[in-house]
């Protein structure tokens, strides 16, 4: 300004007269949070819900199967995963929507001995024949943390789905019963979906006996923020008959769901 005093400031009355409002353009992203103005959010659309597998997989959630000892969660699991990678037309009676995904099997309790004969036995029923889109990882029931090797596998196979069998030996912590070991596990889960993209699906158990409370998600082993996290939630159990396992919904943050049971058969000749 004092460089005009000579010329009557006439360049700073032309700067001040021509003047442009200058104006913060606000990044749609500021530190861990998203941004989204109301008027962005008038004028467009929000990507719809989509479903792997109608009620009982919805693509990208936060999904737990958890359950009693004995129920065959694991034999779920594995079913539906195979079934994913072989595009089967349905699971357990219900549309698989989505083909061509492929899927990284993860157990940490049963040992790769036996989920190689979990998998023989599905595959007999399935006729499955999708051999690269489906792979087995296993560890045997030591107390160890899988995180850094299964981000390793993750981005070797770069599958579309990943499942966890089971939560409980995945992580050296023990108390489950506190909200900060748990943290630890949704955190590490988490940093799967947002690294590799991944739909993470996790096996899970019951707190022993509460067999008269029935299917309800307090039943679960592991503190509050485990309840928090979890975005779609099913529940099963054994019945007082050999054959039949009961399952359903409990938690579900952006579908419809009912509430009601669903009767699954387990037949064990077939281990079907």
């Amino acid at each position: 300004v004092s460089d005009d005093a000579d010329n009557d400031f006439k360049e700073v009355d032309y700067a001040i007269a021509n003047a442009k409002e200058y104006k913060l353009e606000m990044s749609n992203t500021l530190g861990i949070f998203q941004i989204m103005t109301a008027d962005e959010a008038m004028n467009t659309t929000p990507q719809p819900t989509e479903m792997l597998i109608d009620t009982i997989l919805p693509k990208d959630f936060n999904t737990i199967l958890a359950g009693t000892t004995g129920c065959n969660k694991s034999y779920f699991a594995m079913q539906m995963g195979m079934s994913l990678a072989n595009d089967q037309k349905h699971f357990l009676g219900w549309k698989i929507r989505k083909k061509g995904l492929k899927v990284l099997y993860v157990d940490t309790e049963a040992g790769m001995t036996e989920c190689h004969r979990r998998f023989k036995r599905i595959a007999h029923n399935i006729n499955f024949q999708n051999n690269k889109r489906f792979m087995l990882i296993s560890k045997d029931g030591i107390h160890t943390d899988i995180w850094t090797d299964l981000q390793a596998m993750i981005n070797i196979n770069k599958p579309n789905i990943v499942i966890i069998d089971c939560l409980y030996n995945s992580t050296t912590e023990r108390n489950f019963s506190k909200g900060s070991p748990i943290s630890k596990i949704t955190d590490q889960i988490s940093l799967l979906k947002s690294k590799f993209g991944v739909h993470v699906f996790a096996v899970h158990h019951f707190n022993k006996h509460e067999h008269e409370k029935g299917l309800i998600r307090d039943r679960m082993s592991g503190a509050g923020p485990l309840q928090n996290w979890v975005e779609h939630l099913i529940l099963m159990t054994e019945s007082n008959e050999t054959d039949l396992r009961l399952m359903r919904i409990d938690k579900s943050r952006g579908i419809y769901y009912s509430s009601q049971y669903y009767g699954i058969g387990w037949d064990a000749e077939k281990q079907w």
